[in-house]
C-alpha cells in the first residue's frame, strides 16, 4: 500500500480488543491524523508497523496506559507529532 492518509478516525467497540488500532505491511508514504481510539492496558501495542516505509502519525491521543504506542519493525522513518 502506498500514499494512504486516514485522518478524523473514531474507534468504539462493543467489548475489549487486545489487537492495536493499527496495522500496516509493507507499505510507504502512511499519514494517520487525529484518531481516537481506546486503549487496552494488556494490548502490546496500538499501532504495529511491519515493512513500512514512511509514516506519520499526530493528532492521536489515546486514553489510558499503554505498554507501548508504536511497535514498529520496520526500519524505516516514523514520525510521531
Amino acid at each position: 500500500m502506498t500514499g494512504l492518509v486516514a485522518t478524523n478516525i473514531t474507534v468504539e467497540l462493543a467489548a475489549p480488543d487486545l489487537r492495536p488500532a493499527i496495522f500496516c505491511e509493507d507499505s510507504e508514504n502512511l499519514e494517520f491524523s487525529k484518531w481516537k481510539t481506546p486503549t487496552e492496558v494488556e494490548a502490546d501495542c496500538l499501532v504495529r508497523f511491519q515493512g513500512v516505509r514512511r509514516a506519520t502519525i499526530k493528532d492521536f491521543p489515546h486514553e489510558g496506559k499503554l505498554r507501548v504506542f508504536i511497535d514498529s519493525e520496520s526500519g524505516g522513518e516514523i514520525e510521531e507529532k
